[in-house]
């Protein structure tokens, strides 16, 4: 399995490739609708086959995020997209739907129900969930959540009760009416720590 998943990044630079070209050709990039195509034709290939493995979903959302940077280099708004490496991006992946969350577990679609440490209920409708892994080997994931604010009136604030505040560089903030606050230097502090360390 792990020999025929190295052709993935082959058959993705020729994809690059295949955009670039077509570029250069007729002044337009490959649409959404051509690399969904591409997709599935890649699930029906035997070295690629493990792609229906993967929810389709989640695959979807990857073509989004790809055709959303070409977009901005094409426009340019941004620089030409670069392949995410191991050691330069974290593992990370967007479902945009069927995630759900119930007594401690989360179900994730093509993986099944996930035990999780929930920092606080979900009672709201699930919109998407972003999976990442951080540099420890532990998945976070982050919910989007639908739900609707009550339509009320702001209460009116007495005047005693507004500040301003000012934030600055030699400062990290003047607030009207208290001393100001130095800047807290996490970088320097943690430069000494990690000196010692």
């Amino acid at each position: 399995m792990g020999l025929e998943r190295g052709a993935w990044p082959v058959e993705s630079r020729r994809r690059d490739r295949q955009r670039s070209e077509t570029y250069e050709a007729t002044g337009k990039s490959i649409t959404l609708k051509q690399l969904s195509i591409e997709l599935t034709a890649l699930k029906e290939k035997p070295e690629t086959a493990w792609l229906k493995e993967v929810d389709s979903q989640s695959l979807q959302q990857s073509l989004q995020d790809l055709h959303r940077a070409f977009t901005n280099f094409f426009e340019k708004r941004a620089r030409y997209p670069r392949f995410k490496g191991r050691k330069r991006d974290p593992l990370r992946f967007r479902i945009p739907q069927r995630v759900k969350i119930a007594d401690g577990k989360v179900y994730v679609p093509k993986i099944g129900w996930v035990r999780i440490r929930q920092s606080r209920d979900v009672e709201a409708t699930t919109k998407s969930a972003t999976f990442r892994r951080d540099a420890t080997g532990h998945w976070y994931v982050s919910l989007t959540v639908e739900f609707e604010m009550p339509d009320l009136p702001l209460p009116p604030v007495g005047p005693s009760k507004v500040a301003g505040i000012d934030l600055g560089l030699k400062t990290f903030a003047e607030i009207t009416g208290q001393k100001p606050i130095p800047p807290p230097k996490f970088f320097r502090k943690g430069q000494r720590r990690l000196r010692k360390a």
